[in-house]
């Protein structure tokens, strides 16, 4: 009798250790961390749905420029924000200067060319209003002298040429227009073209009258 209940603890007792060995193990879950947000109020998660954030996901917010004080290194000073270069002021007076310099150097070589002119040194003075020309190709008066110069020279085609040229540019200047006519006559009569001189002389008085 004694030997049966031996029998049956030490079976009812390895039958208790074999069931908790197979008993599952049950895993908690990790302590999750505080919950962060955006600026609008609301939580950052890792994937959409989730109010919290990855562990391996940081949220990294913008650090301004700073600077310590004179007085006390360890103080932290905000630096005031930094404002545009203006525009303006610096590159127009460069400008201004240019143009001032351009216009002196082209007067000069223009009040050259005309006393070479007036000394009968055409090759020199039409030299002279070449070099002023490259530097205002738009000056009216510039490509008159040279007209007034090639008609001294005697070349009388190339003088029609360069006062028509000066017409052109002139636009409202009806006193440098009426110069340019009277070159383009003379240059006209020398060349034999008295009916085409005529008319020219007719447009030259025109304008000489307003």
């Amino acid at each position: 009798m004694n030997i049966c209940r031996v029998v049956f603890l030490v079976t009812f007792l390895a039958g208790f250790i074999l069931s908790g060995c197979a008993a599952p193990v049950y895993k908690y879950p990790p302590k999750s961390s505080e919950p962060v947000y955006d600026q609008q109020g609301r939580p950052v998660g890792s994937s959409p749905g989730s109010p919290f954030p990855s562990s391996d996901q940081q949220i990294h917010q913008p650090r301004a420029p700073y600077e310590t004080s004179k007085d006390d290194p360890s103080a932290v000073l905000q630096k005031p924000p930094v404002s545009p270069p203006r525009i303006g002021s610096d590159v127009h007076a460069d400008s201004a200067s240019s143009d001032d310099y351009l216009l002196a150097a082209v007067s000069s070589l223009e009040n050259q060319s005309e006393q070479l002119l007036a000394q009968g040194r055409t090759d020199q003075a039409f030299t002279t209003a070449e070099r002023a020309i490259r530097m205002d190709p738009a000056n009216a008066k510039l490509w008159n002298l040279l007209a007034r110069i090639q008609l001294e020279r005697g070349n009388y085609s190339q003088a029609e040429q360069l006062s028509r040229k000066s017409n052109f540019l002139a636009k409202n200047d009806k006193r440098l227009q009426a110069e340019n006519w009277r070159i383009i006559v003379k240059a006209l009569h020398e060349n034999g073209r008295t009916i085409e001189a005529e008319r020219a002389l007719q447009k030259a008085m025109e304008l000489e009258k307003d």
